[in-house]
Protein backbone atom coordinates (compact mmCIF):
# COMPACT_ATOMS: atom_id res chain seq x y z
CA UNK A 1 0.00 0.00 0.00
CA UNK A 2 0.92 3.34 -0.62
CA UNK A 3 1.82 6.01 1.74
CA UNK A 4 -0.68 8.27 0.07
CA UNK A 5 -3.65 5.56 0.14
CA UNK A 6 -2.06 5.20 4.23
CA UNK A 7 -2.72 8.77 4.60
CA UNK A 8 -6.05 8.81 2.72
CA UNK A 9 -7.66 5.75 4.82
CA UNK A 10 -6.54 7.36 8.12
CA UNK A 11 -8.31 11.00 6.90
CA UNK A 12 -11.23 8.67 6.62
CA UNK A 13 -11.04 7.05 9.58
CA UNK A 14 -10.78 10.58 11.13
CA UNK A 15 -13.49 11.94 9.19
CA UNK A 16 -15.78 9.26 10.35
CA UNK A 17 -14.70 9.45 14.22
CA UNK A 18 -15.16 13.59 14.02
CA UNK A 19 -18.62 12.67 12.17
CA UNK A 20 -19.90 10.57 15.07
CA UNK A 21 -18.53 12.76 17.55
CA UNK A 22 -20.09 15.93 15.97
CA UNK A 23 -24.01 14.39 16.56
CA UNK A 24 -22.85 14.00 20.80
CA UNK A 25 -22.14 17.35 21.02
CA UNK A 26 -25.68 19.06 20.23
CA UNK A 27 -27.07 16.10 22.09
CA UNK A 28 -25.97 17.54 25.34
CA UNK A 29 -26.17 21.11 24.02
CA UNK A 30 -30.32 19.96 23.78
CA UNK A 31 -30.23 17.94 27.44
CA UNK A 32 -29.25 21.11 28.84
CA UNK A 33 -32.20 23.67 27.05
CA UNK A 34 -34.11 21.13 27.85
CA UNK A 35 -33.03 21.51 31.54
CA UNK A 36 -32.93 25.17 31.58
CA UNK A 37 -36.75 24.88 30.04
CA UNK A 38 -37.54 22.30 32.99
CA UNK A 39 -36.09 25.00 35.93
CA UNK A 40 -38.09 27.69 34.37
CA UNK A 41 -41.28 25.89 34.07
CA UNK A 42 -40.61 25.09 38.41
CA UNK A 43 -39.86 28.60 38.98
CA UNK A 44 -43.44 29.42 37.30
CA UNK A 45 -45.61 26.78 38.77
CA UNK A 46 -44.56 26.53 42.37
CA UNK A 47 -41.68 24.08 42.17
CA UNK A 48 -43.18 21.69 40.54
CA UNK A 49 -41.78 20.31 37.08
CA UNK A 50 -44.02 19.22 34.37
CA UNK A 51 -45.29 15.91 34.10
CA UNK A 52 -44.37 15.12 30.58
CA UNK A 53 -41.76 17.01 28.70
CA UNK A 54 -44.32 17.89 25.82
CA UNK A 55 -45.77 20.09 28.57
CA UNK A 56 -42.94 22.36 27.73
CA UNK A 57 -44.34 23.06 24.68
CA UNK A 58 -47.68 24.13 25.76
CA UNK A 59 -46.17 27.22 27.71
CA UNK A 60 -43.60 29.49 26.28
CA UNK A 61 -40.62 27.45 27.10
CA UNK A 62 -39.56 25.37 24.52
CA UNK A 63 -41.58 25.78 20.82
CA UNK A 64 -40.67 21.83 20.20
CA UNK A 65 -38.72 18.79 21.66
CA UNK A 66 -35.65 18.75 20.17
CA UNK A 67 -34.91 15.69 18.08
CA UNK A 68 -31.66 13.90 18.80
CA UNK A 69 -28.90 14.83 15.99
CA UNK A 70 -27.99 10.96 15.85
CA UNK A 71 -31.63 9.65 15.16
CA UNK A 72 -33.49 12.57 14.21
CA UNK A 73 -35.90 11.68 16.60
CA UNK A 74 -37.03 12.81 20.14
CA UNK A 75 -34.81 10.45 22.24
CA UNK A 76 -35.73 12.44 25.26
CA UNK A 77 -39.39 12.43 25.89
CA UNK A 78 -39.49 8.34 26.82
CA UNK A 79 -36.77 8.67 29.48
CA UNK A 80 -38.59 11.54 31.28
CA UNK A 81 -38.82 10.73 34.69
CA UNK A 82 -39.99 13.34 37.43
CA UNK A 83 -40.55 12.94 41.50
CA UNK A 84 -43.18 15.03 43.04
CA UNK A 85 -42.10 16.50 46.57
CA UNK A 86 -45.13 15.80 49.16
CA UNK A 87 -47.53 18.90 49.41
CA UNK A 88 -50.26 20.27 50.94
CA UNK A 89 -53.35 20.75 49.18
CA UNK A 90 -52.46 24.39 49.50
CA UNK A 91 -49.14 23.32 46.92
CA UNK A 92 -46.92 23.96 50.49
CA UNK A 93 -44.05 21.78 50.04
CA UNK A 94 -44.44 19.43 53.13
CA UNK A 95 -41.50 17.39 53.05
CA UNK A 96 -38.86 16.29 50.01
CA UNK A 97 -38.31 18.17 47.01
CA UNK A 98 -39.41 17.97 43.02
CA UNK A 99 -36.51 16.59 40.64
CA UNK A 100 -36.26 15.47 37.33
CA UNK A 101 -34.15 13.20 34.82
CA UNK A 102 -34.20 12.20 31.56
CA UNK A 103 -31.43 11.18 28.09
CA UNK A 104 -30.57 9.97 24.97
CA UNK A 105 -32.80 7.00 24.96
CA UNK A 106 -31.09 4.19 23.03
CA UNK A 107 -27.19 3.18 21.77
CA UNK A 108 -27.59 6.53 19.70
CA UNK A 109 -23.84 7.71 20.98
CA UNK A 110 -22.24 3.87 22.02
CA UNK A 111 -19.64 4.81 19.24
CA UNK A 112 -18.15 7.92 20.39
CA UNK A 113 -17.43 6.19 23.97
CA UNK A 114 -20.75 7.10 25.45
CA UNK A 115 -22.82 4.42 27.12
CA UNK A 116 -26.38 3.28 26.21
CA UNK A 117 -28.75 6.02 27.80
CA UNK A 118 -26.34 8.58 27.23
CA UNK A 119 -25.64 11.47 27.76
CA UNK A 120 -27.94 11.95 30.28
CA UNK A 121 -29.17 14.59 33.11
CA UNK A 122 -30.64 15.39 36.19
CA UNK A 123 -31.98 17.84 38.38
CA UNK A 124 -29.24 17.13 41.26
CA UNK A 125 -26.02 16.47 39.45
CA UNK A 126 -26.41 18.26 36.02
CA UNK A 127 -24.96 16.53 32.55
CA UNK A 128 -23.77 13.33 32.87
CA UNK A 129 -21.75 12.61 29.53
CA UNK A 130 -20.32 9.07 29.82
Amino acid sequence: MTLSRIVFLSALLLLGCAREQSSVLPCKSHLKIIAAALNMYAHDNAGAYPTSLTRLTQGNYLKLVPACPATGTDSYSPSYRFTAARRARNGQILSGSDSFSFHCHGNNHVKTGARANHPAYDSLSGLEER
